[in-house]
Parts: C-alpha cells; sequence; structure tokens
C-alpha cells in the first residue's frame, strides 16, 4: 500500500498594473509533495496535481497509470487550462476595456510512484527518467499557454472595444492549434522520452 505523503499548497498571486490602471491578475500556483519525491515534478506556473499508482515492476506501474490515469484520451499526463475574460459593458455600446479583467487557470495531473523500500534501482532509474521527460513535455504545454495568455494581456491594454473580442477569439483559436500541434509533433511526448517502460 502505499505511504501517501501531505500536499503542500503555496499560493502566490501576482497582480500586473498597467499603466491606465487596467488590473490583469496572474496566479502562479506550485503544489508539492511533502517530503522527498522519488522525482519532483518540476512544472512551473501551474498547479499540479498527482494520481497515485503502485507496484515493484515496470510492467506492474504501467498498469498501474492505464488503471489510474484521468481523462477520456487516456494520456498519462494531461495539461487542462482555462482562460476567460470580461469588462464592463462587454458587447455593448457603453464599454469600458480599462477595466478588463483576465484571468486563468492551468493544472497539470501526474502520475505519483512511491518507490517500495525494496524496489529495484533499475525501475526507480527507469521511472525517474520517465518523469523528468512527462514533466519536460508538459511544461512545453504551460510555455505555450503563456506565450498567446501574454498576447492576449496585450490585446486589452491596446485594443479597442470594436476588436478585442474577435482579436481574443483569434488568439485562442490559435493556442488550441499550438497545443494540438505540439502533441502531434512530439507524439504526446514519446518523442521527448516520455514513455514508459
Amino acid at each position: 500500500m502505499l505511504n501517501v505523503k501531505r500536499i503542500l499548497i503555496l499560493f502566490f498571486t501576482l497582480s500586473l498594473v498597467a499603466s491606465n490602471c487596467r488590473t490583469v491578475t496572474r496566479s502562479l500556483r506550485y503544489i508539492t509533495p511533502a517530503g522527498n519525491l522519488p522525482l519532483e515534478a518540476n512544472i512551473e506556473d501551474a498547479d499540479v496535481n498527482y494520481y497515485y499508482i503502485s507496484g515493484n515492476t515496470a510492467r506492474e506501474l504501467r498498469q498501474s497509470i492505464n488503471k489510474n490515469r484521468p481523462g477520456k484520451k487516456r494520456y498519462d499526463a494531461i495539461t487542462k487550462w482555462n482562460v476567460k475574460w470580461k469588462w464592463p459593458g462587454y458587447g455593448k455600446s457603453n464599454c469600458d476595456l480599462s477595466r478588463a479583467e483576465l484571468n486563468h487557470s492551468i493544472v497539470v495531473t501526474l502520475p505519483y510512484w512511491e518507490p517500495p523500500d525494496d524496489a529495484d534501482p533499475s525501475v526507480v532509474n527507469r521511472w525517474k527518467r520517465y518523469m523528468s521527460n512527462l514533466s519536460y513535455h508538459e511544461q512545453g504545454h504551460v510555455d505555450i499557454f503563456f506565450k498567446y495568455y501574454n498576447q492576449m494581456e496585450n490585446v486589452l491594454e491596446n485594443s479597442n472595444c470594436d476588436d478585442a473580442k474577435g482579436e481574443l477569439e483569434e488568439i485562442l483559436q490559435e493556442l488550441k492549434e499550438k497545443n494540438r500541434s505540439y502533441d502531434s509533433r512530439t507524439r504526446h511526448g514519446a518523442t521527448q522520452g516520455a514513455t514508459f517502460p
């Protein structure tokens, strides 16, 4: 049975205030299991959740991942994001873009394995390499998100009420396509070594 470690949540909010007094809030969250992970996920600028797996051999770990991983598409890890915008008079003639709000959430879900005391060192090392590569792949999704999120911030700072909504929706579609393209190009991380065993 897994020894489930407590999760510590550190929440940091950074507010960026534009020169015209518009406030854009970016929430940076880091969730790290207490104690020593066999390999801590190094994901910046996102919430990190874990699903627990068990096993002693590479085959048992793969079976446990297949059984416990979340999502309909059945990938070992997943990055989900959401972005919302609003401003007074949104879609109306009395629009006030200077008071626009842009908010987001981004969550990366990864497998977590705590090796038993008698775990085969070669399996532990393979697991560490896998988690490093899987984290690297998911960080790519996070980085893509923030590239386009920053473009959305620029729209709200520099656009007008007539064009802002359309420009934001166009950036949102580009963000979705870039994530699809990234997964297609990397075969969901396989070309980056994110395969186990």
